[in-house]
């Protein structure tokens, strides 16, 4: 697909006859052909390395158990990483030809080679996401953790690089850190940031069965609770800043001013510290002063002694995801009445805002996904200590870790004014086309 852009792009003119059906339908035959040769090569290892009778023992079906000797396992791996680093070389080739033709071209062309840019960059992504399947056989050769502690770690690592790296921009260019929309997307960076750490620390803590003092605990797990309900509060006074734009387009300025945006984000604070207040209380209330010097493993569950807490903190979010939900969902109906009338540039910029709340809804979506941990665990009665380990480390890696990761991924991505920022900053000033800073 790269190349297919890399031909559509530095050689226009021959693109039609080198991308036909029929050569398409022949690099599709090719592709598998080459796919076949990596999954040969393992099976040859394989086969000339054990006796017959191996074939026909019963085992858990899985890649280090059919690769009896430790050298099969780094064959594997050799040549799946030769593979990728072809591809990686062939990929950089094809992003920095499209870049030289990036800069001299004009006008439509040049939107379109830009377009090209951000595909292989998309491409080159997907290629990094595909070669960390490669560390798995060396890290479980080599450890005794968990494929999914293991994941939760390298998704950790490569995110939480992401998010700092997006908070340096924002903080590089004046005209982020003085806009209300960017400054409250870094104040979702900064509550992701946190709760990423603080999560992959308790997640370690969990495996390796450490136990903590209740009441330290409870400190930790208090500033997880404020932080979870940051992001999206946050992200509801960013869908009302977008409807304030496109719904009250002179008061734009005045209601969201530097002043008033900060003032904002102490409201925010708040807000968030009320559900975290109410479950600490309701544990206070209904627990002796001995309980808070007990040691025990740093999980909600374990501090939360009565059934029925659970359920109050369950209430609480729930209440305030309903809260949260009726603003978006009314935010989204006004813009969407301004988006019939408006015409011109007017109607681009609302159908703009339009997807932005849309997005909006899809994070608080991907927030509210992390309320079904504490139901899970409740109604499913593990007895088995190592199974509910591993329940709580699959919970906390698809319904905190990728919510955290892909939101502001996504939102920092998609904003043209950013991504073009960070790939200024990606490429350390060699990408010419940066907005005015």
């Amino acid at each position: 697909m790269t190349l297919e852009r890399y031909v559509a792009i530095c050689m226009p003119l021959r693109h039609e006859e080198l991308c036909s059906m029929r050569r398409t339908l022949c690099c599709i035959f090719i592709i598998q052909g080459l796919s076949t040769v990596p999954c040969l090569a393992l099976l040859f290892a394989i086969l000339s390395s054990t006796p017959l009778s191996f074939y026909f023992q019963y085992k858990v079906c899985n890649m280090p158990k059919i690769t009896v000797h430790y050298w099969q396992q780094h064959f594997h791996s050799a040549v799946y990483q030769f593979y990728f680093l072809i591809m990686s070389v062939i990929i950089v080739f094809c992003y920095v030809k499209i870049m030289k033709v990036a800069k001299v071209v004009s006008g439509d062309n040049k939107e379109s080679t830009q377009k090209g840019l951000r595909t292989v960059i998309l491409h080159a992504f997907q290629l990094l996401l595909c070669l960390m399947q490669l560390w798995f056989p060396l890290i479980e050769a080599n450890t005794h953790i968990p494929d999914l502690l293991v994941l939760g770690k390298i998704v950790v690592v490569i995110f939480l690089s992401i998010n700092i790296f997006l908070i340096v921009t924002f903080f590089q260019r004046e005209c982020f850190n003085t806009t209300a929309r960017y400054i409250l997307f870094a104040v979702t960076l900064h509550s992701d940031s946190l709760i990423l750490i603080i999560s992959d620390i308790l997640l370690v803590l969990l495996y390796l069965k450490v136990t903590l003092p209740i009441w330290v605990c409870m400190i930790i797990l208090s500033m997880i609770l404020l932080w979870v309900v940051v992001t999206p509060v946050t992200l509801t006074a960013m869908v009302l800043e977008r409807y304030v734009a496109i719904c009250m387009p002179l008061r734009h300025e005045e209601l969201c001013s530097m002043r008033r945006t900060l003032c904002c984000i102490f409201i925010i604070q708040g807000l968030s510290t009320v559900p975290c207040l109410v479950v600490l209380f309701v544990i206070f209330s209904s627990t002796p002063v001995s309980f808070y010097y007990e040691y025990n493993i740093c999980v909600l569950p374990k501090i939360t002694v009565h059934y029925w807490q659970q359920h109050v903190h369950s209430a609480v979010y729930q209440f305030y995801f309903l809260i949260m939900s009726v603003i978006i969902v009314f935010c989204y109906v006004k813009i969407m009445k301004v988006a019939k009338v408006a015409s011109g540039d007017n109607k681009e910029s609302t159908q703009k805002g339009l997807r932005t709340v849309i997005l909006h809804a899809f994070q608080l979506l991907l927030c509210l996904m992390q309320l079904w941990i504490p139901l899970i665990e409740a109604n499913l009665h593990i007895p088995d200590t190592v199974v509910l380990g591993n329940l709580r480390i699959f919970t906390f890696v698809f319904f905190i870790l990728a919510p955290r990761c892909l939101s502001p991924l996504i939102y920092g991505l998609r904003d043209e004014a950013f991504f073009r920022a960070l790939k200024f900053n990606l490429f350390c000033g060699l990408y010419k086309e940066s907005p005015a800073f």
